[in-house]
């Protein structure tokens, strides 16, 4: 116990007073800062006020920096260190309306109202007021917060794989099949998992499910490169158009980016 409320108090000096030309009033400010340090700096500015701190690489784009003596987090971009978010367990940090650790899930929605979204995770919850930019993480069991997280809006749309497909089609009047050419690429900044093509064809006014594409990963800037063969069927008329229909999943998502392109294909 002694040596908990030594480190607390610690924290609590070093924070207060190492302020970087920042506030010291450790105030939580959602969207903006958590006390002195601020979202959008340039992380390399505290490293030296902070000192040594455990580094974890997330991903391509994220780097997450915990500095558990002052109980203080940040995610980080990996290529230009501005900090995306601040997270804080400690309860020195409060917002302007008195929310912080330990206070119930009743006193947060008093304060903010109902918030956008509230999920599980890994035995806690998850409370987000996406449009303040501003989320807490509340103990399960007890429904309090255990730590207050501000970010810098949404961010994550900079970052999410971008899937570009594109294709030549073959037409055989012989044989009846057509022959789909078919190019894959990320150009975002993060891996695409799991990245699937589906193919529908158009037979007048039905959209029928024809054939599957797998490419996999794609890693930022890759390209894959795959051929499917789809059969006219003559029962159903004229083939007017297809559609192609990527699935990317992220996290525990699952998120659909659609193309309708009329390539023009006659019988």
């Amino acid at each position: 116990m002694m040596k908990r409320l030594m480190v607390l108090v610690l924290a609590c000096i070093v924070i207060t007073h190492i302020a970087a030309g920042g506030a010291d009033d450790n105030l939580i400010v959602p969207g903006m800062r958590i006390g002195w340090m601020k979202l959008g700096v340039n992380f390399d500015n505290y490293v030296k006020s902070l000192g040594a701190g455990k580094y974890e690489v997330m991903n391509e784009c994220f780097l997450f920096c915990s500095f558990e003596r002052y109980q203080v987090f940040f995610l980080i971009d990996r290529e230009k260190h501005h900090i995306l978010e601040i997270i804080s367990s400690n309860p020195i940090h409060k917002t302007d309306k008195g929310i912080g650790i330990g206070s119930p899930y009743s006193e947060v929605a008093g304060a903010y109202g109902k918030p956008d979204s509230i999920r599980e995770i890994e035995g806690a919850y998850l409370v987000e007021y996406r449009y303040r930019k501003l989320s807490f993480w509340l103990d399960k069991s007890t429904e309090k917060v255990k730590s207050v997280t501000v970010f810098a809006g949404d961010y994550m749309k900079n970052y999410e794989p971008k899937i570009g497909v594109y294709s030549k089609k073959y037409v055989s009047r012989d044989t009846g099949f057509i022959r789909a050419e078919v190019y894959a690429k990320n150009t975002g900044k993060r891996t695409a998992t799991g990245t699937t093509v589906h193919f529908y064809t158009y037979a007048g006014t039905r959209l029928i499910k024809t054939d599957d594409v797998y490419f996999g990963d794609l890693a930022p800037g890759e390209e894959k490169y795959s051929t499917v063969f789809t059969m006219l069927r003559p029962s159903e008329g004229v083939i007017s158009a297809m559609s192609d229909e990527i699935i990317c999943e992220r996290y525990d998502e699952r998120i659909k980016f659609k193309y309708a392109v009329d390539f023009g294909v006659k019988q």
